[in-house]
């Protein structure tokens, strides 16, 4: 009957749809963990790259390059080849000045709150090594530095 020819036509759709549904309804489920895991991992990837950013860009202190004293943004060293700081502001201060307490903290880095906490740092540096400058004593007289050569002994015996 035609009741019966239409009753047949709606119900294969409905069968299709409850077939289709129940097929799709893993892949769903698949797709969540494939799509879901990937994104996560990289907003977090995102928010460690933007986060040490921000870390490093608020970063200084003081050490050395090129034998002159520096002021860096950043940390000391490299990750992965990248380095980790970049020079913010050349002294003009020469290692080589610098009292010898002070040429060691200079190579570790010493650290600086701000910028202006590493140019106060730089400045006491510079005061250290003028003054150290002003009380060495002459070249070739005892105290001198080792790198002076030391005064020939006397060709004169003694008795």
């Amino acid at each position: 009957s035609a009741a019966g020819r239409a009753a047949a036509l709606t119900r294969r759709p409905r069968r299709r749809r409850e077939q289709e549904a129940q097929h799709a309804a893993p892949v769903r489920r698949l797709l969540r963990p494939a799509v879901v895991i990937p994104l996560a991992l990289v907003l977090v990837g995102l928010g460690l790259f933007i986060g040490s950013h921000l870390y490093l860009d608020r970063q200084y202190y003081v050490g050395t390059s090129d034998g002159e004293v520096v002021v860096y943004r950043g940390i000391p060293g490299s990750l992965a080849g990248l380095r980790l700081h970049s020079v913010v502001e050349r002294t003009g201060l020469q290692y080589g000045a610098l009292a010898e307490a002070d040429r060691s903290s200079v190579n570790d880095g010493i650290t600086a709150d701000s910028k202006a906490d590493a140019e106060t740092i730089v400045q006491r540096l510079q005061k250290d090594a003028a003054d150290a400058a002003s009380t060495a004593p002459p070249p070739g007289t005892p105290g001198a530095s080792p790198s002076v050569a030391p005064p020939t002994p006397s060709a004169t015996p003694t008795p």
